[in-house]
């Protein structure tokens, strides 16, 4: 068998990944959670600093973080902490406002963690392979041969471990995202001056009058006229008692 044989050998059999064995590992989570927030009207660049230092007072750090100066003003924020913290993070800011929604969830990654862990330890044992038969490699076709295959695994192997440092961070750190808002200003209400379409839908300020029933409204439409009326017998009829007494005064 020729030297170039040999390699190409050897070459193949490292191509099929070796078995390995894997350490147990303990459970791995990824935690999440939302939360909104509304508070007192201008007090949400307040809360921003409360929420930023408590995420600092328990080992963690803001990962972003966004404002809106536009009425009503509104912010947001990602804060991440040590898996250990996070329920507290997650109790202590929700007694900087009115809590008007909190979800967490869990997913648990640990199968997907050990194929990784798996995997990454057989791509770097067939490497190891492929770096003791280049030492033996005497002509150009076989070394190249041998560095393709080195490469490609390689660019496997670093697929692999970013992926994994990807898990690692997000089973160490907790991510809560945080919603903060301000209580809504009702409109103010003109009813005088609004359609009567417009009128009806804007709420009354207190109890509602009697004035306001509409069978009252339509006895005071019917009888408006006949109440003028009366008004105007009233006056006449006062003018009249006063110029006699007047003229009887005079005749006494």
């Amino acid at each position: 068998m020729t030297p170039s044989a040999g390699l190409s050998a050897n070459a193949s059999a490292a191509t099929t990944l070796p078995a390995t064995s894997v350490p147990a590992l303990p459970a791995q989570v990824i935690e999440t959670g939302s939360l909104s927030l509304v508070v007192a009207t201008g007090t949400i660049s307040n809360v921003v600093a409360r929420l930023t230092s408590l995420v600092v007072g328990l080992d963690g750090y803001v990962q972003n973080s966004n404002a809106s100066l536009i009425a009503p003003p509104t912010a947001s924020l990602t804060l991440r902490v040590p898996v250990a913290n996070f329920e507290q993070l997650v109790n202590q800011a929700g007694t900087y406002g009115k809590v008007t929604s909190l979800t967490t969830s869990g997913q648990d990654v640990t199968a997907q963690s050990v194929n990784l862990a798996a995997q990454i330890q057989a791509i770097e044992a067939s490497i190891n392979q492929y770096l003791q038969i280049l030492t033996k490699a005497e002509t150009i076709p076989d070394i190249l041969s041998v560095e393709q295959q080195i490469d490609g695994l390689q660019s496997q192997l670093n697929q692999l471990q970013g992926q994994q440092k990807v898990l690692n961070d997000q089973t160490s750190y907790s991510t809560l995202s945080v919603t903060l808002s301000q209580p809504r200003r009702r409109p103010r209400c003109l009813r005088p001056y609004l359609p009567s379409r417009t009128r009806a839908a804007c709420p009354r300020r207190g109890p509602t009058p009697a004035a306001a029933s509409p069978w009252f409204e339509s006895v005071v439409s019917a009888s408006g006229g006949i109440l003028v009326f009366l008004i105007c017998v009233g006056v006449l009829s006062l003018i009249g008692w006063l110029g006699w007494r007047v003229a009887r005064r005079r005749l006494v």
